[in-house]
């Protein structure tokens, strides 16, 4: 095997575990809205899930507006608070890839999810729906009162 070959061959085998890395990324985390998180400068959304968005108002059983956008990011950042957030990164993108992060053994995602202050994403959201389901009949977060969907209201407030 000539010298050059062997060369390239090393240098593919010493990158593989740097690729395999860079697949994780682990810290403490800081919540910019409902499903998306800020770790070491990288910004990642929560993978599966869709959250109401930070300027969406919902309504209380009463018709009273709250401010469900804010309380669903004070949910994410209370979930991530003093501990390391350690994310599987799914898709690697900028300026937001998308990740399923845990806080220990807890999925992020489907606590808001379970708490009512998200959804299982249509499309890729499968895992989530049984908590979704669950969140519904308990009347969690903004099941309690009269919302719109995140995708709805997004279209309507572009």
């Amino acid at each position: 095997m000539k010298k050059t070959t062997r060369l390239i061959l090393i240098l593919l085998c010493l990158s593989v575990p740097a690729r395999a890395t860079a697949q994780v990324l682990e810290g403490k985390a800081k919540a910019q809205d409902g499903q998306t998180l800020i770790i070491n400068g990288t910004t990642i959304a929560l993978y599966g899930i869709d959250a109401v968005a930070l300027d969406q108002v919902c309504q209380t059983k009463r018709k009273k507006d709250f401010p469900c956008g804010r309380v669903a990011t004070n949910a994410l950042a209370t979930l991530v608070r003093h501990v390391v957030v350690r994310c599987q990164l799914n898709t690697i993108t900028e300026p937001v890839s998308k990740a399923t992060c845990k806080a220990g053994p807890m999925d992020i995602a489907e606590q808001q999810v379970l708490q009512g202050w998200a959804f299982a994403d249509p499309k890729t959201g499968e895992k989530y729906r049984r908590a979704e389901r669950a969140a519904r009949v308990l009347n969690e977060g903004i099941w309690k009162g009269r919302f719109e969907f995140p995708w709805d209201w997004r279209k309507l407030h572009r």
